[in-house]
């Protein structure tokens, strides 16, 4: 099967599927010790190829000649390893080498380049049934039941930080507040340097290390509306979902002190592009 036509199939490249692939196998023996349960396939292509498609089991068992029992079960225990595997794969670098690195992977791929960017911050709202209790805190603005998954990621959209489960009915604001690398940050677990920051859109809280656009009042000034202009396309290809236009600095309460900072920020960031 050539790279395109895998590609259309799986929704990844070989190389990525194989990288998963040879996780689960390494990982699968130590995960599942000491539990009753087995792990019979070779491979997780099957899984991923339902999970890509929203193919049937049915037509996943008739494709891969594996009986349709076997192709749930195992369907199941495979997403349970890659989900026991997540905080070992995914997780936000705490060194300031490999933050630097980050860093610069932004400013080599953008044109306009917007300094000392970490990663980008963004959500997106995930379909589910509708939930026996309290069904109406995931029921989203879109008017579909769903959970949010706020994810981190690099200028090559691999995930740096993910944190799924707050109800669909939640504001982005407040799924970032909860969220552990926020809370990390700010209790000093995870130290980034004064100059670096993530960057978010509109619905995010401004802080020292989240830059955020400046609110369209109509009332901008060149140097604000330049700022939002190049902040955007440092963010472009990010956006997991576009929803409704969402009000910003909702939900979340900053001291004065950090909220005065943040803006002292991003006023000198704001002048780095007034030429």
């Amino acid at each position: 099967m050539d790279d395109d036509t895998f590609y259309s199939h799986f929704r990844m490249q070989k190389k990525y599927l194989q990288e998963v692939d040879n996780n689960v196998k390494t990982n699968v023996d130590r995960i599942i010790s000491g539990s009753s349960c087995s792990f019979p396939r070779k491979s997780i292509a099957p899984d991923n190829l339902e999970l890509a498609n929203n193919t049937s089991f049915r037509q996943i068992s008739d494709r891969f000649n594996v009986g349709m029992g076997a192709t749930y079960r195992t369907f199941i225990k495979s997403l349970k390893l890659i989900c026991r595997l997540k905080s070992t794969l995914i997780k936000f670098p705490s060194t300031t080498a490999a933050q630097q690195k980050i860093a610069d992977g932004f400013s080599q791929s953008r044109y306009n380049i917007f300094p000392f960017v970490l990663g980008c911050i963004d959500g997106t709202h995930i379909h589910i049934s509708q939930p026996k209790h309290d069904a109406i805190s995931f029921y989203n603005r879109k008017g579909m039941f769903c959970i949010i998954a706020l994810a981190v990621v690099d200028s090559e959209m691999k995930f740096l930080d993910i944190f799924v489960g707050c109800p669909g009915r939640c504001h982005d604001a407040s799924v970032w507040q909860r969220s552990p690398l926020r809370t990390a940050i700010i209790n000093g677990e995870i130290s980034i340097p004064p100059s670096h920051h993530f960057l978010g859109d509109a619905a995010y809280p401004l802080d020292t290390f989240l830059m955020v656009p400046y609110r369209d009042n109509g009332f901008l000034t060149p140097q604000q509306s330049k700022f939002n202009t190049i902040l955007s396309s440092n963010r472009h290809n990010t956006h997991f979902i576009e929803l409704e236009e969402k009000e910003s600095e909702v939900g979340v309460s900053i001291p004065s002190l950090a909220r005065d900072e943040a803006q002292e920020k991003r006023k000198g960031l704001a002048a780095l592009f007034s030429g």
